[in-house]
């Protein structure tokens, strides 16, 4: 499985952690090469830019909405479903997550 891509979508509603739940879920990776994010971040003030870190690699495919605007949860699940390009596996996620060493070859 070490040449299959895993894309990891996250619908956050002002989650502080998300940047924490990244970190882990690329950390933990055997091929974090090999894994992708399809994120909507629902911000707030306080988390409005956090993923400015991530915007220029390519891994990640981004879509920040002012959390007033959100519809519900599903909603944003959608837009997450609408950044898949292909990827053999899909993991949805609800923010914060830790990851366990060696989750993408389980």
């Amino acid at each position: 499985m070490s040449d299959r891509k895993i894309l990891v979508k996250i619908a956050s509603y002002r989650d502080p952690e998300l940047v924490k739940t990244i970190d882990s879920a690329l950390a933990a990776a055997e091929h974090p090469e090999h894994i992708n994010f399809a994120i909507v971040n629902q911000v707030s003030d306080e988390t409005r830019g956090q993923l400015d870190a991530f915007r220029e690699d390519p891994r990640f495919r981004v879509t920040e909405i002012d959390a007033a605007e959100s519809l519900d949860p599903r909603w944003a699940q959608r837009i997450c479903d609408q950044m898949w390009s292909g990827q053999e596996f899909t993991l949805q996620l609800a923010a914060p997550t830790r990851f366990l060493p060696g989750w993408d070859r389980r």
